[in-house]
């Protein structure tokens, strides 16, 4: 996985969100996620991660994790 545009980031994490099939569903607070989408993660206080990781980075860092659980076809128990 590349760069992410804010918009491209903004559409395949609906879409992931979207999908209830989506690996990552059981694993993240989905209302919470879509809050941030809808505000441009505003709300999204502090950067995560030691400062690093903004909203946009925060998107990108999902939308890799679900495609890693698809990809590898990791099962959590």
């Amino acid at each position: 996985m590349g760069y992410f545009s804010l918009p491209t980031s903004f559409t395949s994490l609906r879409r992931i969100l979207d999908d209830p099939g989506s690996p990552l569903l059981p694993l993240i607070d989905a209302s919470a996620v879509r809050r941030l989408l809808e505000t441009d993660a505003a709300e999204f206080g502090p950067a995560w991660f030691g400062q690093l990781m903004g909203g946009a980075q925060l998107f990108a860092y999902l939308i890799q994790i679900d495609t890693w659980l698809r990809e590898y076809r990791v099962a959590i128990r």
